[in-house]
């Protein structure tokens, strides 16, 4: 005949620590980084944006008054995107008299035709001051800068 068993004793002392198994395979090199960036003037005298400096920019078009469409050859989706305003530097610049605060600039993907087109972005330029100073109005005249770091 069995007996019961007793109750269970405390925990024994942490074993000694194993060996080091070996190293495993390196892993295949991952995807290269690309780095797209474009200055664009934007001007509403010949109604298209200017491409002053790109790196494989497609193109970039003035949709209308502060709207434009700068298309790369490939998605931004996986994207660090950083879009800047800046003066124009053909007509010189003077910080003391600039005054880029007054204004914004808004991007997202281009939505054409009920899909959206992550390899082009729609990007705005807003103006405040005078009669616009809470809502601003869409404008020209700035040079817009995007840089974008993709990698995954």
């Amino acid at each position: 005949m069995r007996r019961p068993a007793g109750r269970t004793g405390p925990p024994g002392p942490q074993g000694p620590q194993g060996a080091q198994g070996a190293t495993g395979a390196r892993g295949a090199p991952g995807p290269a980084t690309v780095r797209y960036w474009a200055k664009v003037a934007t001007d509403a005298q010949d109604g298209a944006g200017i491409i002053n400096a790109n790196s494989l920019l497609i193109s970039a078009a003035r949709l209308r008054v502060g709207s434009y469409r700068i298309t790369f050859p490939a998605s931004l989706y996986y994207c660090a995107i950083v879009v800047t305003l800046g003066g124009r530097e053909e007509a010189g610049f003077d910080a003391g008299a600039f005054e880029n605060a007054q204004s914004s600039v808004n991007f997202g993907y281009s939505y054409i035709g009920g899909a959206t087109h992550p390899e082009s972005l729609d990007v705005q330029v807003r103006s405040y001051g005078g009669a616009n100073a809470i809502g601003g109005a869409l404008a020209d005249g700035a040079t817009i800068n995007i840089v974008a770091f993709c990698g995954s």
